[in-house]
């Protein structure tokens, strides 16, 4: 697969979809830039052009190899569409937004396409410190949306800010990584090879960014947070969610088990906070195309409508 061809068709169409939505329709956007630890993050955000007063809002987290330019001319402009203030935005070294800088005094780097859950993280935390700040946003009415690998960021933010985030649609979510990628890896599979490489690491004999890319996906994985760490900002943090939460699983799943993921949230979920699982048609990828992504917008808008606006009226 293509992904350089398949990025700039993508970044192009969604230039001229943010452009036609400015000029028609009743919803508007405007190019920001968010710092996260010093690094340049490129967002958007998307208003409601009849807009007054305080504003319910959704921060928008894409997956794995993830571009806010699908999110714009999908998720973005649907939920703006009905009346929420809402922020995409690329992860360091993705899409639109600057790399991170590596190496010594002698040599450095633009580093793109690295998987970094921890990075993933802080760019997920500064882009909601960024929500948060806009003029007219209630601070008190706050969403977060995050799909696939950016499901389990969405839930490790709810549990980080606690109550602060109101609401919850995880879709898709890669929430047990150590299960997820232990053995999925080509190059290295098991425990014992992963901690191995977290070694050769550590000594410098191996960098995270020439890692071998997956089959299929898009950007090299630090595989060593991937499986060991990230796990701990998901599973390990859900007794601290306190926002309502919806979890939309694919019916044929095919990428890891959903009674690891979508289904160990939800029943831990359940009986403490609101909390409803469904599942939408077809395998993981089906998500983003139809029939599955018209119904996934549809419970989402529901949700958000109900934890975010219905609740405040």
């Amino acid at each position: 697969m293509d992904f350089e061809k398949q990025e700039a068709a993508l970044l192009s169409r969604a230039a001229a979809f943010r452009t036609k939505s400015n000029e028609s329709g009743p919803v508007t956007n405007r190019i920001v830039d968010i710092f996260s630890d010093g690094i340049r993050m490129s967002g958007t955000v998307w208003e409601p052009k009849s807009k007054c007063g305080l504003m319910p809002a959704i921060l928008l987290c894409h997956g794995w190899g993830g571009k806010r330019a699908h999110l714009d001319f999908s998720y973005a402009v649907r939920f703006a569409e009905a009346g929420f203030m809402v922020l995409t935005f690329d992860y360091r070294g993705w899409g639109d937004s600057d790399g991170v800088l590596v190496g010594s005094k002698d040599r450095v780097q633009e580093v793109r396409k690295v998987i970094d859950p921890e990075w993933q993280m802080r760019d997920v935390d500064n882009a909601m410190n960024y929500l948060i700040g806009l003029e007219h946003v209630d601070a008190n009415r706050i969403g977060i949306w995050g799909s696939s690998f950016g499901g389990g960021h969405a839930l490790a933010m709810a549990a980080r800010m606690g109550g602060r985030i109101k609401c919850v649609v995880c879709q898709i979510g890669s929430i047990d990584t150590h299960a997820n990628w232990v053995d999925r890896h080509p190059q290295f599979k098991g425990v014992q090879a992963i901690q191995q490489l977290a070694i050769d690491q550590a000594y410098g004999r191996v960098s995270p960014w020439t890692i071998q890319m997956p089959q299929g996906l898009d950007g090299a994985p630090n595989l060593p947070k991937v499986v060991f760490e990230h796990t701990n900002n998901t599973i390990a943090s859900l007794d601290k969610i306190q926002a309502a939460t919806l979890i939309l699983a694919a019916e044929n799943e095919e990428l890891f088990k959903n009674e690891n993921n979508s289904e160990f949230v939800y029943h831990r979920l359940k009986g403490r906070v609101p909390a409803e699982l469904s599942y939408l048609p077809g395998g993981h990828y089906d998500a983003y195309g139809q029939p599955a992504y018209g119904k996934g917008v549809a419970q989402a808008l529901k949700w958000f409508q109900l934890y975010l606006t219905l609740s405040k009226i």
